[in-house]
């Protein structure tokens, strides 16, 4: 697709690659890849989530600009459980599929990312870990010691 014709789709966006928003590219695809594809509550349902989650971490960098690390940050601070994250890495990871196809982005950068257990960020996961290996090394500690205790030598 050229951007001229990009363009007399809708010509009040702006389509350049090297200055096309996340927010832009979003309205674009949305209309023009998902209206008629698929049913309207689930563009309405994609809407809302990006509108609440995505829009404000990533809607105003430049589409070429997103890398992994962004996207695996927004993840990691919004808190939500990992099937809501898979729910927003979906619909970011089709748009940047879209966008790699249109020749707009080289990459897609949702590949490689993770998703974190619960509804945990990512200083809450770390501070879980540290807690559960200090339980368990302690734990640890104590049944050896018992087992040392009965250990009768003659």
């Amino acid at each position: 697709m050229t951007k001229q014709k990009c363009n007399s789709n809708n010509p009040n966006s702006n389509l350049d690659k090297r200055t096309l928003t996340l927010n832009e590219w979003y309205s674009f695809g949305i209309q023009n890849y998902k209206n008629g594809v698929v049913k309207p509550s689930t563009i309405q349902n994609y809407c809302c989530i990006y509108n609440n989650h995505i829009k404000k971490f990533l809607g105003y960098m430049p589409l070429c600009e997103i890398r992994t690390m962004h996207i695996q940050q927004m993840l990691n601070s919004l808190g939500l459980s990992s099937k809501y994250q898979h729910r927003i890495h979906a619909i970011l990871s089709n748009m940047f599929e879209i966008a790699v196809q249109d020749d707009l982005i080289v990459k897609n950068p949702c590949c490689h990312t993770y998703f974190l257990p619960f509804c945990m960020t990512a200083m809450q996961f770390i501070e879980f870990r540290s807690a559960y290996f200090n339980f368990v090394s302690e734990w640890y500690h104590i049944e050896y010691l018992s087992t040392q205790s009965t250990i009768i030598y003659n």
